[in-house]
């Protein structure tokens, strides 16, 4: 719709002038308000061509000045009507209607204005981003190496015995203490009838080899000292070395190694060594023994001399004295 508005200012009299004035005369206030009409119908048709209005919005405002009754009027034609767009519905949807533009997404439909700003909103395109490849490391990566186990053979018709020192003297260990009961090296005396193969660690073997012949065998060694064995006596053992120019020198010396007392002197009043007769040591060797067990460790080193050991507990005093 297209229509006009009528804008009226009241004349105050004056003397100077006449009770009506022509519009020819052009007083300055004619002029201010001239200018502020040409203003506002610039901003209307500022926002007709902005599409915001109908179709008669297009053509410009027409503004006239009348003197009605002696007062000024200013008429302005040709006035835009703001047309709102009518609500979407289902119906006005499937009618077409101009005002409606329907959306893709599940949503209610777009008004034209929400159509342009939802337009504008563009989805940034996505890109592709190629994975990276891990990189191998230049470093130096020392080979692998197989670990390649150990062989202990026993061949056709040799005796077990044999064959263990062949072992021992193989990896070579030198101070090596054999303790073995009778029964035990006579199982060990007997030869294999085919052959046999063993491999793994000297200690696995020499415990295979004690399965197999239905025997209690261990291997031992203590690398501190230097010193191995080859026994029945268990896993938990201790390895001293016998050693000392006499008998009476090697007791006391392993004496301090099991942290007992020894006392100087020939009798039981001023020492531990009662007997009139010494001995002496052919040679040092390697001893085993239970762990702490002192009296073992002992037995062993006087055995087969005429003299025996007594051995107080309470104070850890050892004393040597002939047999009975």
């Amino acid at each position: 719709m297209c229509g006009h508005r009528v804008l009226t200012r009241s004349v105050i009299p004056m003397s100077t002038r006449s009770e009506c004035m022509s519009l020819g005369d052009e007083p300055l206030h004619h002029i201010i308000l001239y200018n502020q009409i040409e203003l506002f119908m610039k901003r209307i048709s500022s926002i007709a061509l902005c599409g915001m209005f109908s179709t008669c919005a297009i053509a410009a405002p027409h503004a006239t000045w009348q003197i009605v009754d002696c007062q000024e009027r200013i008429v302005i034609s040709q006035l835009p009507t703001i047309v709102t767009p009518p609500l979407a519905t289902h119906s006005s949807i499937e009618q077409g209607d101009p005002f409606v533009i329907e959306s893709e997404s599940p949503n209610a439909p777009l008004s034209l204005v929400e159509a342009a700003i939802a337009g504008s909103k563009k989805t940034p395109a996505k890109i592709a981003v190629k994975p990276q490849q891990a990189k191998q490391s230049t470093a130096y990566q020392t080979p692998t190496k197989k670990v390649i186990q150990p062989q202990y053979v026993v061949t056709k018709g040799q005796s077990y015995m044999t064959a263990l020192r062949q072992w021992v003297a193989k990896d070579k260990l030198t101070r090596v203490a054999w303790s073995l009961p009778p029964e035990t090296i006579k199982t060990l005396n007997e030869t294999s009838p085919n052959g046999e193969v063993f491999k793994g660690s000297l200690s696995q073997v020499v415990s295979t080899l004690g399965k197999q012949l239905d025997t209690p065998l261990h291997f031992a060694h203590n690398p501190m000292k230097g010193l191995s064995a080859i026994h029945t006596l268990g896993s938990n053992v201790e390895l001293n070395w016998v050693h000392g120019a006499t008998l009476k020198a090697a007791v006391h010396n392993l004496t301090t190694d099991f942290d007992w007392s020894w006392k100087e002197g020939m009798t039981i009043q001023g020492g531990s060594w009662m007997s009139p007769d010494n001995f002496q040591l052919a040679a040092p060797y390697p001893i085993v023994s239970p762990r702490g067990d002192f009296a073992f460790a002992l037995n062993t080193v006087l055995d087969g001399y005429p003299v025996q050991a007594q051995l107080l507990y309470g104070t850890q005093l050892i004393f040597i004295m002939e047999k009975e």
